[in-house]
């Protein structure tokens, strides 16, 4: 969660150490999910609101964003329609909508909008680090360690 280390524009698309882009204004949700991304030895920035997240993502480059929905100045939704409208290098970027709103139909609408998933709070460990591996952030476990479960 180091602010300095967002400068240096490095990505595991180069080899480096995967780069996660939170957007979440909650302190707390803050702490947890960066602790889930250090333990899996990912490095973090966090963005307090869509329009720091888009801020950050004209400067610097990440694998991936964690974006909340509910935010100030600008909210998860209209981030993430900037984002695909192409006010950021990359449109194609995935994005991970993580809210607390979990009423039937709210993935659909959040993948309508140009999020790529969707993980409701609070967010677990296991489903953190799934969905990094499912796009590629983190290895996907082997064969021997799935069967070892």
């Amino acid at each position: 969660m180091d602010e300095a280390a967002d400068m240096t524009g490095t990505s595991s698309r180069g080899g480096g150490v995967p780069r996660v882009l939170v957007a979440e204004d909650n302190l707390m949700n803050q702490r947890v999910i960066g602790a889930f991304l250090q333990s899996f030895g990912v490095e973090c920035v966090m963005a307090e609101n869509g329009q720091e997240a888009i801020e950050h993502l004209c400067t610097s480059e990440f694998d991936v964003v964690l974006m909340d929905i509910q935010m100030p100045i600008l909210d998860g939704m209209a981030a993430i329609q900037q984002i695909r409208s192409g006010a950021t290098p990359r449109d194609d970027i995935p994005i991970i909508v993580v809210t607390a709103n979990a009423m039937a139909g709210d993935r659909d609408t959040y993948l309508d909008a140009g999020a790529d998933e969707y993980l409701a709070k609070p967010v677990t460990l296991t489903a953190l680090k799934a969905v990094l591996e499912q796009f590629e952030v983190l290895p996907a476990p082997s064969a021997d360690a799935v069967a070892a479960r």
